[in-house]
């Protein structure tokens, strides 16, 4: 996990590691500013700190850092790590990450693979075979060579193009400010379009030959085809005017999502909630992020609090 401490003077960011038993094993100190969010890989971790790229090991040890374009407050807002190790970041800045449009490619050794400008990016990138699909404020999804950072295709879409997802052999995007999902091929045609699930977004997750699609308090199963295979609204409660379900986790045949109102449910794949968990008294109020699933155990971010619960059964 991730924290910035105020220290009075000048913020301080960490990286924090911890054990299956909820034990600090390391905690390593970063340059304050740009705190950004962790990308593991099969060695380590990614993160940017102090308008600077990271590499972490296994035991938190920074191997090396790279600067960033800009200032301290550089960050790679939308990092992603391929098989071979290498990281793809793109560089925002401030509150409102406005992005510089460069996409930068490093190895594992920390030496420049690539940089292109492509439209300023607007997504987690997904790399699948070689290739990494990235969303653009150009209102446009990209197909990158991985290897040369030559763009294979781009097609236009109606708005700015939010994280891609891959179902089956389709690439489902969604756009901001819009309603609508659009189904790609992996040659760049436009294969189908839906409306109505995606308003609000906050997580796409793809499994078991469906995208789910969580926006506005919902989740949302979309077939490969575009049709739709069912949707959930989360269980009442305290009522805000933002309601959301987390990107879901899969564990087996459950979605897991966490909710805004302190609330982790258990999601089955026609979707009947099967389980949910009171996280309130022990954790306050939830992250907006996906569960983590370790081996029989799902871990949640609340106010300044982990929580780790066994995974219940249905």
């Amino acid at each position: 996990m991730t924290e910035v401490e105020d220290t009075g003077k000048n913020n301080k960011n960490y990286v924090y590691a911890f054990n299956g038993r909820g034990q600090q094993r390391w905690r390593t100190d970063l340059p304050s500013g740009g705190m950004t969010r962790i990308a593991a890989s099969s060695k380590g971790f990614y993160c940017t700190a102090g308008g600077q790229l990271h590499r972490l090991n296994a035991e938190g040890k920074i191997q090396w850092s790279r600067k960033l374009p800009g200032s301290v407050d550089a960050r790679g807002w939308y990092l992603a790590v391929g098989p071979d190790d290498t990281v793809y970041t793109d560089v925002s800045y401030g509150d409102y990450l406005f992005t510089s449009g460069d996409l930068f490619a490093y190895r594992a050794d920390g030496t420049l693979k690539w940089k292109i400008g492509q439209g300023a990016v607007d997504s987690i990138p997904l790399v699948k075979d070689k290739t990494l699909y990235v969303g653009s404020y150009d209102n446009h999804l990209y197909a990158i060579d991985t290897t040369s950072g030559g763009i294979r295709w781009s097609t236009s879409l109606s708005g700015d193009v939010a994280d891609p997802a891959m179902i089956e052999s389709t690439l489902a995007v969604s756009v901001s400010n819009s309603d609508a999902l659009y189904g790609v091929t992996r040659a760049g045609k436009k294969s189908w379009t839906a409306a109505g699930r995606t308003v609000g977004q906050y997580g796409r997750t793809a499994a078991f030959g469906h995208l789910f699609v969580t926006a506005t308090g919902k989740i949302f199963a979309t077939r490969t085809d575009g049709t739709s295979a069912w949707e959930v609204t989360r269980p009442a409660g305290k009522l805000n005017a933002d309601p959301w379900l987390s990107d879901p986790a899969v564990n087996g045949t459950t979605l897991i999502c966490c909710s805004d109102n302190s609330h982790v449910l258990g999601i089955d794949t026609t979707g009947k909630i099967v389980w949910t968990i009171d996280t309130k008294e022990k954790a306050g109020s939830l992250s907006g992020y996906a569960p983590l699933i370790v081996g029989s155990r799902i871990h949640v971010a609340g106010d300044a609090h982990i929580l780790a619960f066994d995974m219940p059964h249905t």
